[in-house]
């Protein structure tokens, strides 16, 4: 996720100060989160906030003064994001599956970096047009409002392979998403 996240940050006009892969350790997350802090505006974690199994993240902000504003969406994918801020540094925990990864960022880190440097609110918010689909959208109705990865032209989105968040084949040609209301019918 770290080359994928570098990839969304590219044109983010972030400037990247430390990164550093840690084992899933309570304690050397809480010190990496630590010197993050202190050095930085954002902290981004990235796949340490989860729907089931152990969560490290959430409680390596909590011991760092973390306050949390929002713990998981209805959405898919990127149910497991987590905002919090802790004195005057704002942090993300993002979901560790690539797609959710493309999502959370689209939808919510882009318009909060690019806001954060001074990019004018029209360009800095999420990029939503109306298009048509070329094909249908397989699969059923998800009672969480569903981004589906496309690809093409606004008159002619092709739905691309989507078979989980961690389907990194997913996001191979994408253009962007097509956002599919909770309980939505699927053409």
């Amino acid at each position: 996720n770290s080359t994928l996240l570098r990839g969304l940050l590219g044109n983010a006009m972030v400037n990247w100060t430390l990164q550093e892969r840690l084992p899933d350790d309570p304690e050397q997350i809480f010190l990496a989160l630590r010197r993050a802090q202190a050095c930085s505006d954002v902290v981004l974690l990235s796949g340490g906030s989860s729907v089931g199994g152990p969560d490290f993240s959430r409680p390596a902000l909590e011991q760092a003064g973390f306050v949390s504003l929002f713990e998981q969406l209805n959405l898919r994918p990127g149910k497991p994001l987590v905002a919090a801020v802790g004195g005057g540094t704002l942090a993300f925990v993002l979901p560790g599956n690539p797609v959710a990864h493309a999502v959370v960022f689209a939808l919510f880190l882009r318009p909060v970096l690019w806001a954060m440097a001074g990019v004018p609110r029209p360009m800095a918010g999420p990029d939503f047009q109306f298009g048509r689909l070329a094909r249908p959208i397989p699969g059923k109705p998800n009672a969480r409002q569903t981004f589906w990865p496309c690809a093409g032209s606004l008159n002619a989105l092709r739905p691309l392979r989507f078979l989980s968040s961690g389907d990194l084949l997913s996001l191979v040609g994408v253009t962007g998403f097509v956002s599919l209301p909770s309980g939505l019918p699927l053409p």
